[in-house]
């Protein structure tokens, strides 16, 4: 049996995760943000608020009809009890505004239209509401209904459910359809707990290797661990790495059943589902391809020490379809076998030098999960190293407010104020850093280490000016000053808390000086 009720094509299936991205802008591309006038309701309304709350509903976004599942749902009621507040009644274009409703026993009546959000471009205002509107046939488009202005909900608890059975629709200042919206809304608690493994569980390493949305092969290691018939699963996305996914073991075969919790997360209710590509033609235009669509469960087959299985799993907005933020087509799991491994190249991101107003100054960078030869690495075995200059760099506990002093830094080492991780890359770190790079010294870089299997292997080291350098294994290296001293232009020797144009003397090993001019802010 498949679970399908969203019949759209790949391209569209693999929205979620990007179209939430650029929600705010949804409506034309390079449609500006601009704040919301007054007139339209920004701020939170005086009363009680119910948020992290699960929302479902069949949105439109740009036309397209699709299963807006797992969203937060948020509203307020008022100090009054009668009245309500509604958080982005729209799934599909979020501005963080309120719509207000009114309680008449236990129904709802919303009355429309209602300013949602004003945006400003090239000077002229547009106007988006909120409008109850009926599909007119004779014109294949969604229009105003005269005869039901107000939508109607039912509330029962802490559930608010739509009655009335005309769309949400977003309309602009002519009163015409803007290609969003929404029906079937119901907002409600999500009773569904997290799945937990037993604390004495015993794991092992394991290899996963899968496609991705794209098609392109990839690989990372998980954990595994066997509890009678039950067989758990960790540490299967960077995003949700303390989460465990719950399945049985069989006669040489792991299956793995759909719509298991992992928390409300990213603002959305996360699940792990499953599912299989299917033949689909998209109902608008007539386009035959592949989508992803929902299953009851997965299924590993055991052939020779790896297994394998022909489906698709998910870490997924909701349940009800396909929204995923990470996608494992093909699925094989094999038993990681540690050998030794040097790491591919770490790559350059952004960087912003020494501010002294701010004190420090911001690296980012992404690091490898494979091998120079396509290995996947063990995360407990990857470190990096960061050089200022050809110096490497120790991160003194005092200066960084560490708990000891650092060198090697761990794969999965953050503290929230020097190391972070990066929000938009499961791999990505952000080091904030004191040394006066941009002045002092002129790049920074980083350096992969694996130590694997008894054996420690580098990458070359990357900088910020585009430069990659291999061969540097310590600071001890014949490049690297003795000492460092600063002169003013007028060859008085000044310390590094002075500003301005200074010459910078270094000697190195062999006795040799290397001078050069920098600019210090």
């Amino acid at each position: 049996m498949k679970i399908s009720t969203c019949f759209s094509l790949l391209l569209l299936a693999a929205l979620p995760a990007t179209a939430q991205n650029s929600i705010q802008a949804a409506l034309a591309p390079g449609t500006p943000k601009a704040p919301a006038l007054p007139d339209t309701i920004i701020y939170s309304p005086q009363g009680t608020l119910y948020n992290g709350l699960y929302r479902q509903s069949v949105g439109y976004f740009y036309g397209t009809p699709r299963n807006a599942d797992g969203i937060e749902g948020t509203y307020v009621v008022g100090n009054d009890k009668v009245s309500y507040y509604i958080k982005n009644i729209f799934s599909q274009f979020q501005p963080g505004t309120w719509v207000k409703a009114t309680l008449r026993g236990d129904t709802l009546y919303m009355p429309t239209p209602q300013l949602v959000y004003t945006y400003e471009e090239n000077g002229e205002s547009t106007k988006l509401y909120l409008s109850n509107m009926k599909y007119d046939e004779s014109e294949n488009t969604f229009v105003i209904d005269p005869d039901n202005t107000e939508a109607k909900f039912v509330v029962s608890g802490d559930t608010i459910k739509q009655v009335s059975q005309q769309l949400l629709g977003m309309t602009g200042d002519s009163g015409g359809w803007m290609f969003y919206g929404d029906y079937d809304l119901k907002i409600f608690r999500n009773r569904d707990a997290v799945v937990e493994p037993p604390t004495s569980l015993s794991t092992e390493r394991y290899s996963l290797t899968y496609n991705d949305e794209n098609g392109d092969p990839q690989s990372r290691l998980v954990k595994l661990g066997f509890d009678g018939d039950d067989v758990w699963l960790g540490e299967l996305s960077d995003r949700f790495p303390d989460n465990w996914v719950k399945g049985t073991k069989g006669d040489n075969r792991l299956i793995f059943e759909n719509e298991q919790y992992f928390g409300f997360k990213e603002n959305h209710h996360i699940y792990f589902t499953t599912g299989e590509r299917e033949e689909a033609t998209d109902p608008l235009t007539g386009e035959t391809g592949e989508t992803y669509v929902l299953a009851p469960q997965i299924r590993f087959d055991l052939n020779g020490d790896e297994y394998q299985s022909d489906g698709v799993m998910y870490t997924n907005w909701g349940k009800r379809d396909v929204n995923f933020r990470d996608c494992y087509e093909l699925p094989r799991l094999s038993k990681f076998v540690e050998t030794p491994q040097t790491p591919a190249d770490p790559e350059y991101q952004d960087f912003s030098p020494y501010d002294s107003g701010d004190q420090y100054g911001m690296f980012s960078f992404i690091l490898p999960s494979l091998s120079t030869t396509g290995e996947v690495l063990n995360p407990d075995r990857l470190f990096y190293n960061i050089y200022v200059d050809e110096r490497l760099l120790t991160f003194k506990a005092s200066r960084y407010g560490l708990d000891e002093d650092m060198t090697d830094i761990p794969y999965s080492f953050t503290d929230g104020h020097t190391f972070v991780a990066s929000t938009t890359n499961s791999r990505g770190r952000i080091v904030y850093f004191k040394e006066k790079v941009g002045s002092y010294y002129s790049r920074i870089g980083v350096k992969a280490i694996y130590r694997g299997a008894g054996e420690s292997h580098s990458s070359s080291i990357i900088y910020n000016d585009g430069e990659v350098v291999t061969g540097i294994t310590n600071a001890n290296s014949a490049d690297q000053p003795t000492s460092v001293c600063f002169y003013d232009l007028s060859g008085r020797r000044v310390n590094t808390t002075s500003k301005g144009v200074l010459i910078k003397s270094e000697t190195m090993p062999d006795g040799s000086k290397r001078h050069s001019k920098v600019a210090i802010k």
